[in-house]
């Protein structure tokens, strides 16, 4: 099997092809993320067995001080963030950083499927970069990424709020009106709240009423969704999806029980989980079992 990957990766491939046939909005909003793969070598030791491993570095899970050091490998994924399912995965090294990948993750994934085109990406703030928003964006793919904020800072500038909304003269957020490709994004002075909505000097409006805002122009925080909406905060909570399918994958696909070594058998291990994953989704939904399509371990009658 090692020696065709290329095998496995078409099997992949078709299986997720016939759930799309059964779920027509597969793929339509991803959720992105990594997960450390370790290797079954040990890296104390003076002649390391797997040379291809490397350390990373993570926060520490909650209630721990610093961080948490795992050698091995990454599986950077792609998942339909309505469903569970993943869609594209890609193999590194543990050191490679996620910010770097999410343009090839995706690339990747749209050469396996010429349907895939999401509307939405869903990330952490570790996908946070203005590379990653004006790519998705160009490529007409909103992104909903939580970004790296400076403790010390009231907004990312002194005419906006740290979620992006313009404020008026009267120092107050304004209101979201409408998202026009041409234009960018319409905001208007509240309706209630602007003690100088109605202000006049010399018969000009003092306070602006309304004002057009650049996406482009700063891309990490005036996402075409804007994340002070509801709709941005819903979509951005979808993201378990794809923390959902990394614990199915480890807890009962064994993506943490190998005894391999190197990328290339780490790579094969880390798509068949994937395959067997997406194969048993899809006989849960043939069987009429769509509920349980994630369920991947036998129910105990």
């Amino acid at each position: 099997m090692s020696e065709h990957p290329l095998l496995v990766e078409h099997a992949f491939a078709g299986v997720t092809g016939e759930l799309k046939q059964l779920l027509p909005d597969l793929g339509d909003v991803v959720a992105v993320d990594s997960t450390t793969v370790r290797s079954h070598s040990n890296p104390n030791r003076r002649q390391i067995s797997d040379p291809d491993a490397s350390w990373t570095a993570k926060n520490a899970a909650r209630g721990k001080d610093g961080k948490e050091w795992h050698w091995g490998y990454k599986m950077h994924s792609a998942v339909d963030a309505n469903y569970g399912l993943p869609l594209g995965n890609m193999i590194t090294t543990a050191k490679v950083a996620d910010t770097v990948k999410l343009p090839e993750l995706i690339e990747h994934t749209q050469s396996q499927f010429s349907w895939f085109q999401p509307k939405a990406v869903i990330a952490d703030r570790g996908y946070d970069s203005k590379a990653n928003h004006v790519y998705l964006m160009q490529n007409s793919i909103a992104p909903v990424i939580s970004i790296r904020r400076s403790p010390n800072k009231k907004g990312f500038d002194d005419l906006h709020t740290l979620d992006g909304q313009p404020l008026c003269l009267g120092n107050q957020p304004m209101d979201f009106i409408e998202a026009n490709p041409h234009r960018g994004l319409l905001y208007r002075c509240p309706a209630e709240g602007c003690h100088l909505k109605d202000s006049f000097t010399g018969g000009v409006r003092y306070c602006d009423s309304e004002t057009w805002e650049n996406p482009y122009k700063n891309p990490r925080t005036l996402s075409w969704i804007p994340r002070h909406t509801q709709t941005w905060k819903d979509l951005y909570d979808k993201r378990q999806a794809v923390e959902r399918y990394y614990k199915g994958t480890k807890e009962s696909r064994r993506l943490e029980k190998h005894c391999v070594r190197g990328l290339e058998m780490v790579t094969l291990h880390c798509l068949m989980s994937a395959l067997t994953f997406q194969a048993t989704a899809l006989v849960h939904i043939r069987s009429g079992q769509k509920d349980d399509m994630r369920w991947m371990v036998k129910k105990v009658p």
